[in-house]
């Protein structure tokens, strides 16, 4: 279990469809909610940015992280 987990767990596995659950009509939802202006025209590539965010945090809590020590700082890392 390391960080190269991260790179070897394919995008298929780590989401099987995220398109399947974002929609635009989500996009416009969480747009409102952050008061965040997205044009209509945008709706598409910000829908497929989040489905990337969205797959890569799948892929983070799919990291297997027994016996690893949380870090209070990061420069605890390098000490």
């Amino acid at each position: 279990s390391s960080l190269a987990a991260l790179y070897t767990v394919p995008m298929s596995a780590a989401h099987p469809d995220p398109s399947r659950d974002l929609t635009a009509r989500h996009v416009q939802r969480l747009a409102a909610l952050a008061r965040v202006d997205v044009p209509p025209e945008e709706l598409e590539a910000v829908r497929a940015d989040l489905e990337k965010v969205l797959a890569y945090v799948d892929r983070l809590r799919r990291l297997d992280l027994e016996g690893v020590e949380p870090l209070t700082h990061v420069g605890d890392a390098l000490a």
